[in-house]
């Protein structure tokens, strides 16, 4: 007993010295070390969730539509500049959320009240694994071990912390701690499945009001576990307007065909479809008085 209490005592110090580097924005790989320590020893525990349908939102910055559906997967890493939430410069990790409305906000199309009126692009990914299992990382309701044992929810509560923090674009070495996560779990195999399930991260979305709120949560995937285990199957161009009480969701264009080459055929061209924006004109054919305008920014 009093061996057990030591090295209960020994863990709950390093996590307190994880903090304190997470606090310093110390270097994912020095983090990764005391995480595989601290939490090698925690037996992992999946959930399945029921969603055969995913969401993944890219802007069309460059007044265009997309051509083809590697433009709308994971980045190329050499094209990775920048850290993620769960990604390190250099390395590609898929983000998707559980529905339009986590995709939108994780985009931050809606910033401080405010939108953005430039064009973007949602992508429907289904599944086409059978048996997925995710890993729960700081969403509340699922916890690491018995939520009872005093270290069990200190570790709990370091998750929580670390995966729903506010970075900005200008502090992003805020990222290493929960890079470091994902470099220890998404390569970790969780003890309470067998066989080949194939393991990703569900998390909370940070941009939500509520980070309780299921119909926003967020996954973060590998390249490769997104190839074997999902495809996109079709995409739509969208702006968003301010009507007189809410913020309204137009949808401009559509995906006619995808084809065998992942070639991407649109309903309209971009110069059809910028003709029928300055006239108001959705892709239902109903009108939003309120586009009219936006053409010329796009």
């Amino acid at each position: 007993m009093r061996l057990k209490k030591q090295r209960l005592s020994e863990i709950s110090r390093k996590l307190d010295v994880l903090k304190e580097h997470s606090a310093k924005n110390a270097s994912s790989d020095i983090q990764l070390q005391l995480i595989k320590i601290i939490l090698n020893q925690v037996p992992l525990s999946g959930i399945e969730i029921k969603n055969e349908e995913f969401f993944r939102s890219r802007w069309n910055n460059k007044k265009r539509l997309f051509s083809n559906l590697s433009e709308l997967r994971y980045p190329c890493s050499k094209k990775v500049t920048k850290k993620g939430r769960f990604n390190d410069v250099g390395e590609s990790i898929l983000y998707m959320a559980t529905s339009e409305l986590g995709t939108i906000l994780e985009s931050r199309a809606i910033l401080e009240g405010k939108i953005n009126y430039e064009l973007f692009t949602i992508c429907k990914i289904e599944r086409t694994a059978t048996k997925l299992v995710y890993l729960p990382l700081g969403m509340p309701g699922y916890h690491i071990g018995d939520k009872e044992d005093v270290l069990k929810k200190k570790i709990n509560q370091y998750l929580y912390d670390e995966v729903t923090k506010i970075v900005d674009d200008k502090n992003r070495e805020n990222y290493n701690s929960t890079i470091s996560l994902s470099k220890h779990f998404l390569r970790q195999k969780i003890n309470k499945y067998s066989g080949n399930n194939t393991l990703g991260l569900i998390f909370p979305s940070v941009e939500s009001k509520k980070k309780s709120d299921k119909t926003t949560y967020n996954i973060a995937l590998l390249p490769e576990t997104f190839d074997n285990c999902f495809k996109i199957v079709e995409a739509s161009v969208y702006c968003l307007t301010n009507e007189h009480s809410h913020i309204q969701l137009n949808e401009l264009n559509r995906t006619r065909k995808i084809d065998n080459d992942d070639s991407i055929n649109w309903a309209h061209t971009f110069k059809e479809m910028k003709k029928r924006i300055s006239k108001g004109i959705r892709f239902d054919e109903t009108i939003c008085n309120n586009m009219r305008g936006i053409e010329k920014d796009i």
